[in-house]
């Protein structure tokens, strides 16, 4: 099902900051422009730019435009995150940050075949997914819920995900994360990832969706990660596929 108009138009936002089109302190093209130039009306413009300014990638000022945040700004100190090779806990952990992590859920299933596709497996082959909260300070910043497939990693359900790593984990596999497909959009959080994080229902999170793959280019980890902007502050060098996911 194709995304709503006003996501594709945050999308395009985030991607040409990704790519340094709109370079922090950038200001944005009107949104008359911006509507014209994609065909759309400036309500769908405003809807999207509302929301990324709620998140605060982007400043509104009165009587004179919106601009790129050059840094999202945050009520505690913010974490940059470069999504390239590393997991969350590897990115965070190198920024000298204590991250704790609850298993909140993980199964072993098989037959869905949104997550056989996202994995480039049959509907028959079995995946393991478990679902973690990243805590600072006993406050939750990122829920992630990760999918791998069970054929690389056997005896993953034996492994304290607690206390280990998942991406440390892989490498222990000779599964290593060489490869990965990105993407950044914003989501008004559902009553389950809200109660979760411990926000109000609708509360605005970065949803990351990332395909990793390892050197032989085996798909070894699909995972959709919701973060609170206020927390942790993605610095948009993301890579961005041009083909739908």
């Amino acid at each position: 099902m194709q995304e709503p108009l006003y996501k594709q138009v945050e999308e395009i936002i985030l991607r040409k900051i990704s790519n340094h089109e709109y370079l922090p302190g950038a200001k944005l093209p009107g949104t008359r422009q911006l509507a014209k130039k994609y065909g759309i009306n400036r309500l769908t413009v405003n809807k999207a730019i509302n929301n990324l300014a709620q998140a605060g990638v982007l400043s509104k000022k009165p009587s004179s435009g919106t601009y790129v945040n050059k840094r999202i700004k945050s009520k505690s100190n913010a974490i940059d995150l470069n999504f390239s090779n590393s997991g969350l806990m590897s990115i965070i952990k190198k920024q000298g940050v204590i991250l704790d992590t609850k298993v909140v859920n993980k199964d072993i299933f098989h037959g869905i075949p949104y997550f056989a596709h996202k994995l480039n497996l049959t509907e028959k082959e079995n995946i393991f997914g478990i679902h973690r909260l990243r805590l600072i300070r006993n406050t939750p910043v990122a829920l992630e819920y990760n999918y791998v497939p069970l054929k690389f990693f056997p005896d993953i359900n034996q492994i304290d995900f607690n206390r280990i790593g998942l991406y440390d984990y892989m490498i222990s596999k000779k599964h290593k994360v060489e490869h990965n497909n990105t993407r950044l959009i914003t989501v008004n959080a559902k009553k389950k990832e809200a109660d979760l994080m411990l926000v109000k229902e609708g509360t605005t999170f970065f949803k990351i969706q990332y395909i990793n793959s390892d050197a032989n280019y085996n798909i070894v980890e699909y995972t959709e990660s919701y973060l609170l902007p206020q927390e942790i502050n993605p610095n948009f060098k993301v890579h961005y596929s041009n083909t739908s996911n």
